[in-house]
């Protein structure tokens, strides 16, 4: 049984829960999901997982980057620190670290990196990153040398869900895919990569599954 801990966001009844499509994406990738929940930090839990996936959600607290606040939203400093906690435990015992949407955001941020608050009013975006679209949004330019160009191509169409984006990279990251404008799609570290899209709704696209299918292989005890 690979288990793979999967950090919870904050619902609007206040409880803490994972959408199913990530539940989905693991569990048809042959992985068992663990939900991870604010009050389940403990090293005993954690002891048990043999990957890590810190899905998307809302704004990660810009004071966790050195900056005030200007366009950010839904900030939980519960979902922040389980964040962290996870993202550290999984660099500090050398587990697999897969980083989706706000994932890639808060694993740059847990590495020394910082984020663009709001990319329509303080980036030159020229193109729409918060499409909302499942199947439809803009292509990402991958590093034809990295894994990720392996499984889905190097120039595949993505999804895009998001306001906010990676500025300066992070300690030990390695920018692999772009959007048109610039702007850092996906990264890859020692035991981690992180994508700006959300992979866990195209997965009626056999390339696409095969990036969990591959992250859960990867989780596979040594």
């Amino acid at each position: 049984m690979i288990r793979i801990g999967i950090a919870t966001r904050l619902t609007t009844n206040g409880n803490y829960d994972v959408l199913p499509a990530y539940l989905h994406a693991i569990e048809e990738a042959g992985g068992t999901p663990v939900l991870i929940r604010p009050e389940d930090t403990t090293e005993t839990l954690f002891s048990t997982l043999h990957g890590i996936l810190i899905p998307g959600g809302a704004d990660v607290d810009p004071a966790l980057y050195g900056q005030p606040n200007s366009a950010s939203e839904g900030i939980d400093p519960a979902t922040d620190e389980l964040d962290l906690r996870l993202i550290r435990w999984a660099i500090d015992h050398r587990l697999p670290l897969l980083g989706i949407c706000r994932g890639i955001q808060v694993i740059n941020v847990a590495l020394g990196g910082s984020l663009v608050q709001d990319l329509p009013s303080q980036r030159d975006a020229t193109i729409d990153h918060n499409v909302k679209n499942p199947l439809k949004g803009h292509r990402v330019h991958l590093d034809p040398e990295c894994r990720l160009a392996g499984i889905l191509g190097p120039d595949p169409e993505v999804n895009t869900y998001h306001h906010q984006g990676l500025d300066r990279l992070g300690s030990g990251l390695k920018a692999i895919g772009w959007a048109d404008d610039g702007l850092i799609e996906a990264v890859e570290g020692d035991r981690i990569l992180a994508v700006q899209w959300h992979p866990e709704r195209m997965t009626g696209l056999p390339e696409v599954q095969a990036l969990f299918k591959d992250f859960v292989t990867s989780c596979l005890p040594q």
